[in-house]
């Protein structure tokens, strides 16, 4: 149940990575769990946060309502899992395999990669979109100059055309309060951020 999950992990004597990383993983559950049923109740949570640093973002964002449908909406979620030194190539490779209304969620094999968890990878209005997923139960989540710099090598091989943005998956207790987070100096430093949530019962 939705409200133990978060009870549990708000209380929880658990080391903040062991939270982390259950956390993480029990959110994409989550994720492809709610894309089957989210429809249109209040399952699913998205909100436009904003930019660290005005200016031109280095992908162009989705527009927050058709994104806000789209994720309500795909006929499948697969999974695919790689290691993050793979992870440019696997994205091209899934944008090139997609099926019409589905979608790929790329994970890695490694426990952290500081700058997202996960690659979300659809067609949005005809476009592609990537959606770098950040799962995290803490009060905020600044990013370093090491994950940012691997974050903007992974933009830099999103194919020209194509929009995305940088999205928290967050639980209920953090969803609503939460601001614009922290990026190290780079040009990702623009990139447009979403928060989400999920609800699943």
């Amino acid at each position: 149940h939705d409200a133990k999950i978060d009870a549990l992990m708000s209380s929880s004597n658990l080391k903040q990575g062991t939270k982390g990383e259950m956390v993480e993983a029990l959110f994409f559950r989550r994720f492809v769990l709610a894309t089957r049923t989210a429809s249109k109740d209040s399952r699913l949570a998205l909100k436009l946060v904003g930019q660290k640093q005005k200016g031109t973002p280095p992908l162009q964002p989705p527009d927050k309502d058709k994104l806000d449908q789209c994720l309500r909406m795909f006929s499948d979620v697969s999974t695919r899992w790689c290691s993050k030194k793979d992870m440019a190539t696997v994205l091209l490779n899934a944008l090139a395999t997609l099926e019409q209304g589905a979608a790929t969620l790329l994970l890695p094999f490694e426990s952290n990669m500081k700058a997202f968890d996960g690659v979300l990878v659809f067609s949005l209005d005809s476009k592609p979109c990537f959606l770098f997923l950040q799962a995290t139960i803490a009060a905020r989540h600044p990013t370093s100059p090491q994950a940012t710099d691997y974050l903007n090598s992974m933009i830099g091989a999103v194919p020209e055309g194509a929009v995305g943005a940088l999205v928290f998956v967050l639980p209920n207790y953090r969803y609503e309060s939460w601001q614009v987070q922290d990026i190290a100096d780079k040009c990702v430093k623009s990139i447009m951020q979403f928060a989400l949530r999920f609800r699943v019962c």
